[in-house]
C-alpha cells in the first residue's frame, strides 16, 4: 500500500540557483563592521599570534602599558602639586599628613557650607510656620483629618481600602473653603 512511496527512487536530486541578489539589512552590516572594528583593536596575548604584514597594530605588552600608567599618575601627581602650593611633595616629609591637613581643610569649608545652608533652612521654616499655625481648621476638617491618619495607620499595606475616609476628607475641605469664601462675599 504505501510501501511503494516509501522507497527510494534513483532519480538524482536538483538544486536549482536562483538569480536573486543577496541583500543585507543596514544593522547587519553595522554589526558586522564593529566586530571587526573591536578584533583589530583588541590586542593579542602574543606578539607572535598576528603576522607581520596584516595591517593589524602590535600587541601592546605589559611593561609598555606600566610605563604610561606610571608616567601619567607622575604628570598628575605634579600638577596637584603645582595646583595646591600647600601640599608638601612626597619626597619631603611626611606626605600622608599634607593630605591628611587638605583633606582636614576641605571637610571643614564643606561643613562650613551645611550649616549655613541648614540656617537657611531653618530660617524658610521659621518665615512660614507662623502663616500655617494662623490658619485655623474647620472642626469638621479636622476630625476627617485625622480619620484618614487613622486609616492609613491601621491599613498600612492596604491603603486603597480609606478611600471612603479620603473622599469624606476631601468634601470637607470644599465645604470649609465654600464657608470661607461666602464669609469673604
Amino acid at each position: 500500500m504505501g510501501n511503494s512511496q516509501s522507497q527510494t527512487k534513483d532519480e538524482p536530486l536538483v538544486f536549482y540557483g536562483s538569480n536573486v541578489s543577496m541583500d543585507l539589512s543596514k544593522d547587519l552590516m553595522y554589526h558586522l563592521h564593529s566586530e571587526s572594528q573591536k578584533q583589530k583593536f583588541t590586542p593579542s596575548p602574543s606578539s607572535s599570534d598576528a603576522p607581520s604584514g596584516s595591517g593589524a597594530p602590535a600587541a601592546v605588552d605589559a611593561v609598555q602599558i606600566e610605563n604610561v600608567v606610571n608616567q601619567r599618575v607622575e604628570q598628575a601627581l605634579h600638577r596637584l602639586f603645582t595646583e595646591n602650593p600647600e601640599l608638601t611633595h612626597p619626597s619631603a616629609g611626611d606626605p600622608h599628613r599634607s593630605l591628611l591637613d587638605l583633606a582636614h581643610r576641605e571637610s571643614q569649608l564643606t561643613h562650613g557650607s551645611t550649616e549655613a545652608v541648614a540656617q537657611e533652612l531653618r530660617q524658610a521654616i521659621e518665615q512660614y510656620q507662623p502663616h500655617s499655625a494662623t490658619a485655623e481648621l474647620p472642626a469638621a476638617v479636622q476630625e476627617s483629618r485625622r480619620a484618614v491618619v487613622a486609616c492609613y495607620r491601621d491599613h498600612t499595606g492596604r491603603p486603597l481600602d480609606c478611600w471612603q475616609e479620603v473622599e469624606k476628607f476631601k468634601q470637607s475641605v470644599r465645604e470649609a473653603q465654600e464657608a470661607k469664601w461666602k464669609q469673604a462675599l
